[in-house]
């Protein structure tokens, strides 16, 4: 009797259950299947508005380091008028004089005057926080010839569309153990 009341009743039930489940999932897909599409269409209509953050990101962590290389090549060949170009406009007119630079530089010892190494340890944008004072900073790890390492972090920011350089800090890096 058992047997009869699952082939005669339970079994079709079952069946229709599982075809309705199936069915289900199949509409189901196809819901989802138009939704993608759907997104993909709204997307493509907002594709000339969106911007790639990361590419944009990275285009300005390469403007920022060209900054930063320009101005300490500048230092090393001693064209330390060159090297002002790359400052914003409070430290260009802080150093307007000739030779206010370069005093500065030798009486602090400066490490970027016989620059043999130079390595980016960061570059960090803040582009987003103000659109009319971006922010820039770059860390780097300078050798001299000396065989003297020093750690700096070059602050910076974008002014009539160049990256320049704000202010520098350094430290010596801390021992390695």
């Amino acid at each position: 009797m058992n047997q009869q009341l699952f082939f005669g009743k339970i079994a079709p039930a079952l069946g229709i259950v599982l075809i309705s489940a199936g069915g289900l999932l199949w509409q189901l897909e196809g819901y989802r299947a138009r939704m993608r599409a759907a997104q993909a269409a709204e997307q493509a209509k907002l594709a000339p508005f969106l911007i790639d953050f990361d590419a944009a990101h990275s285009s300005l962590r390469l403007a920022v380091a060209t900054t930063v290389r320009g101005h300490l090549a500048a230092i090393k060949r001693g064209d330390y008028a060159a090297a002002t170009a790359f400052f914003n406009h409070r430290l260009r007119r802080r150093f307007a004089e000739p030779g206010s630079l370069r005093a500065v530089m030798q009486a602090s010892q400066s490490r970027f005057m016989g620059l043999k190494t130079l390595k980016f340890t960061f570059v960090n944008t803040d582009v987003n926080t103000y659109p009319w004072h971006q922010k820039s900073n770059a860390g780097v790890r300078v050798t001299g010839t000396d065989g003297v390492t020093v750690d700096a972090v070059f602050h910076l920011e974008l002014e009539n569309g160049a990256w320049r350089i704000s202010g520098v800090t350094t430290q010596k890096p801390a021992a390695s153990p």
